[in-house]
């Protein structure tokens, strides 16, 4: 085990959950104790790792530290046990690694997942039976979802469908549910938006007959804010929220923080949709502050973003410069907290409201450097949808700028993606600005 760099994960995690501040009290943990990164021993981490527990919980409160506190000690022993693999039952060691890939995506380190997947899945092919199933249902469920970070979405598919395989063959209705929701999600990004939906009302037959109750209420309630993606896609609004609002009674009853920052961030997509501003701005700031409490950094970073696109459609609309540098704050501080991870949708899709956002400002060569490299992102991920509003984005900046017939050929490519996912009403609304643009020319 590299002591060292298991320091540094400590550190990472710490930070993502407790801020610079929480970064700051692992290091004085460490000195206080006398704990040198190059020479430090197993028993010393753990040690550490309680006290620094303690310091931390005047920051995050007792609750979530010891939290914390217990996830980074399963860590360091599932390493520990994988190291001696010999000396402990093979259950053991590859919930161990469960354990380890659950940190790596928790820190952003997608490679590394992908690395104690492929070795937790060595170990439960030496199973049998029922608890091979088992054991491989859930090692594929996270490399689909170690893949789906990454926006490898042809890989997530496959490891969903193994999952859901093996799940069937084991008789594990949770795993089927979650096999089957993951699916749907994947679905939803590459835009197939029917094929979504079949596989969400699979992972809800499934759901439903989960047996524990928080793992039910959880799982449903993670599904419902699926299906308010899927139907905002589709220009349905009400259905989005009714969705989004039947999840937040399930995710509010067992305090589940950092789903309920994510359903708090679709519900202020909806209402962005529908042209009702104060209320997506009330329920981004909603979903920045829960993600600040569950310690998520890259929810709060993609709650962000989409503040900052409602507070630049405010400023086009309205004209009032303070929506110009709300949007500027929120904007700057999505980029930083995004680019800690290895999502290259989350990326993308930051720069391209950074593009809007210089735009605003008519710094059109910078909003075209930052366009530029939003659709270098999005143009490969096999995510029309997103590469599309991009375009279109990009449209409306060569019309600002004058350049009309840089403005028609973004558009039109916007209007072929739209259209390649069924989307009638992003058609409608770029056709709109295709015959504005033409009426430049003339």
């Amino acid at each position: 085990m590299d002591v060292g760099q298991v320091l540094q994960d400590i550190e990472a995690y710490i930070g993502n959950q407790a801020g610079d501040m929480g970064r700051h009290t692992w290091r004085k943990t460490l000195k206080d104790l006398g704990v040198l990164q190059e020479k430090a021993k197993v028993d010393e981490v753990l040690d550490a790792l309680r006290e620094a527990c303690k310091r931390l919980s005047v920051l995050t409160g007792r609750e979530k530290a010891e939290r914390m506190g217990k996830f980074l000690r399963k860590y360091v022993r599932a390493l520990q046990v994988i190291e001696n693999a010999k000396e402990h039952d093979l259950s053991e060691v590859i919930k161990s690694h469960l354990d380890v890939i659950g940190m790596f995506i928790a820190i952003g380190r997608l490679e590394e997942a992908k690395k104690f997947c492929k070795m937790g899945e060595d170990a439960a092919l030496q199973l049998h039976g029922t608890d091979r199933d088992i054991a491989l249902s859930r090692i594929y469920r996270r490399l689909a979802y170690v893949h789906r970070q990454a926006s490898e979405y042809d890989s997530a598919l496959k490891y969903y469908e193994a999952c859901i395989e093996h799940a069937k063959s084991a008789g594990n209705v949770y795993e089927i549910a979650m096999g089957y929701g993951g699916l749907g999600y994947v679905y939803w990004r590459k835009g197939m938006h029917r094929e979504a939906l079949k596989n969400y009302d699979m992972s809800k037959e499934y759901g439903e007959k989960i047996a524990d109750a928080k793992k039910r209420m959880l799982g449903l309630g993670t599904l419902h804010i699926e299906y308010g993606n899927v139907y905002l896609d589709l220009n349905m609004e009400d259905k989005a929220i009714e969705h989004c609002k039947k999840a937040i009674e399930y995710l509010e009853k067992i305090k589940n923080l950092e789903e309920l920052a994510r359903v708090y961030n679709n519900l202020a997509r909806v209402y962005e949709e529908k042209g009702e501003y104060e209320s997506a701005i009330e329920y981004y700031k909603k979903s920045t502050k829960t993600a600040d409490r569950a310690g998520v950094k890259f929810m709060k970073g993609w709650a962000l973003f989409n503040l900052a696109n409602t507070y630049i459609t405010m400023y086009f609309e309205r004209g009032r410069k303070e929506y110009l540098e709300n949007a500027g704050k929120c904007i700057k501080e999505s980029v930083k907290l995004v680019d800690m991870y290895d999502n290259r949708l989350a990326k993308g899709r930051a720069r391209n409201v950074l593009g809007r956002y210089y735009a605003a400002l008519k710094r059109y060569e910078e909003a075209k450097r930052v366009f530029d490299e939003a659709l270098a992102i999005l143009g490969g991920l096999g995510t029309p949808d997103y590469a599309a509003m991009a375009y279109r984005d990009l449209g409306e900046m060569y019309m600002m700028w004058g350049r009309v017939e840089n403005a028609l050929e973004a558009l039109e490519k916007a209007k072929t993606l739209f259209e390649s996912t069924g989307n009638s009403a992003k058609v409608d609304e770029v056709n709109a600005l295709i015959a504005s643009c033409r009426s430049m020319k003339q």
